[in-house]
């Protein structure tokens, strides 16, 4: 099976939405990178601007690196992603007329420990005191740890999505726009 590192698509996104403000300064932006369930986003929502972008893809870019997507797109991916990530409402308003509608933030719950080979993969060790935080400019995965997930984080770098190639090829089959993908080296 090949994975992906899924991305918003930058190089197509032209005249897209993208989400710059949020109502709420104070939310922790990193809940959504810790695989750990959240419930709500009920006190969140995005703001863009229709003069800067007024086409609104399936992958909605945002200031958090979020995944966010469109009602359509969740109606696509529901059944394939079910109990593997909570689909959290959120509102997002024009900052102009006052319209808004609602996406969905995905929150991926799986996040796999000791999926990642060191020895393949490149990266820095970056340190901050006590604090030793990898950086990878290269992954390579352990095919026999992911075998059970569609979608997931890595426990060595939380940040990043990845996905299994089923699930890749059901978004472009879908034709489900503001997606990219970056194949990753599987061993």
């Amino acid at each position: 099976m090949n994975y992906y590192t899924l991305l918003y698509d930058v190089e197509h996104s032209e005249r897209s939405i993208m989400c710059k403000e949020t109502s709420v300064k104070s939310y922790n932006q990193y809940k959504l990178m810790q695989a750990k369930e959240v419930m709500s986003l009920d006190d969140v929502s995005l703001i863009y601007d229709s003069k800067e972008g007024d086409v609104i893809t399936d992958y909605i870019a945002n200031l958090y690196n979020w995944l966010i997507i469109s009602e359509h797109c969740k109606n696509v991916l529901a059944d394939k992603l079910d109990k593997k990530v909570e689909f959290l409402p959120i509102r997002i308003d024009e900052s102009w007329s006052g319209d808004s509608f609602y996406a969905y933030a995905i929150n991926v719950l799986d996040m796999v420990d000791g999926a990642v080979d060191l020895d393949s993969s490149k990266y820095t060790i970056l340190e901050y005191g006590d604090i030793k935080k990898i950086c990878f400019s290269k992954y390579s995965l352990k095919e026999s740890v992911l075998t059970s997930y569609s979608i997931f984080r890595i426990k060595e770098d939380n940040i990043p999505i990845f996905v299994n190639e089923e699930l890749k090829n059901l978004i472009e089959k879908e034709q489900l726009s503001g997606f990219r993908f970056n194949s990753v080296q599987t061993i």
